[in-house]
C-alpha cells in the first residue's frame, strides 16, 4: 500500500485487504512488527503512520468524504484514527488476504 496515495472509498481511507493495529508509541509497533516478522510475515509489505501522518490525512479525507461515506463506518473510522492520530498513537497496516489471516 502506498500511504502517498492510501485506498479511498467515497473520498476516505478504506484499505481494503488490509489491518490497520493502532498502538500507543513507536516501540510498541516496531514489537509488533518482531512478532509478525517472526511468524513469517514480510515486513516489507507493512505501512508505518506516524500520529502526524495519520493526523494529516484524515484532515485530507474529512474535506473530502462524499455523503456516501456517512452511510457506511468508513467516516467513522477515519474520525477514530484522527483522535488516535491526535492523542500520539502509531498506526500499522498490515495486508491480509482475508479474516482468519487478519
Amino acid at each position: 500500500m502506498n500511504k502517498h496515495e492510501p485506498p479511498r472509498s467515497f473520498g476516505v481511507f478504506k484499505p481494503t485487504g488490509h489491518t490497520v493495529a493502532t498502538f500507543a508509541d513507536a516501540a510498541h509497533m516496531e514489537e509488533a512488527v518482531a512478532q509478525m516478522e517472526a511468524a513469517g510475515l514480510a515486513s516489507s509489505e507493512f505501512t508505518r503512520y506516524a500520529p502526524s501522518e495519520m493526523a494529516a490525512q484524515t484532515e485530507v479525507d474529512l474535506d473530502r468524504a462524499g455523503a456516501f461515506a456517512a452511510i457506511g463506518q468508513e467516516l467513522n473510522l477515519v474520525k477514530l484514527h484522527r483522535r488516535l492520530a491526535l492523542k500520539g498513537c502509531h498506526f500499522l497496516v498490515v495486508p491480509t488476504a482475508d479474516e482468519n489471516q487478519a
